[in-house]
């Protein structure tokens, strides 16, 4: 067997592995089954103070924030401004919505995260 030929075997296997593995653990970004509101939003408070705090300080978890959180219009749109921060990734941008969500009575804590839908959740002014 040539160099090349092994090399080529090696790194097929490998990808073979990842694929399996990855499908075993759910690699997909928007994969979160039946992963309700609530459930991320527990943490979501805790992350927002590693890793926002430091430069809004407490004032978008305030009882004042929702006013505030309203301009966005909908959850999907302030997702999209999360997403423009220096934070700590994919799960805690979602952990950081949800809390918002909930806090402010936009969603039941018992509702299903779905990305789809954020867009339908509108972000009113209490």
């Amino acid at each position: 067997m040539t160099k090349f030929k092994r090399a080529s075997s090696i790194l097929s296997l490998f990808a073979i592995g990842l694929l399996v593995i990855l499908s075993i653990i759910g690699c997909s970004g928007d994969n979160l089954g039946s992963t309700t509101f609530g459930k991320l939003a527990s943490k979501g408070k805790n992350e927002y103070s590693k890793h926002c705090s430091r430069c809004h300080q407490s004032k978008l978890i305030d009882d004042n924030a929702g006013i505030y959180l309203s301009f966005y219009g909908n959850a999907n749109s302030l997702l999209d401004e999360i997403w423009s921060m220096p934070n700590g990734g994919e799960k805690s941008n979602w952990e950081i919505l949800s809390y918002w969500l909930v806090e402010f009575g936009w969603v039941s804590s018992n509702e299903t995260f779905d990305l789809d839908a954020l867009s339908g959740i509108t972000l009113t002014a209490n």
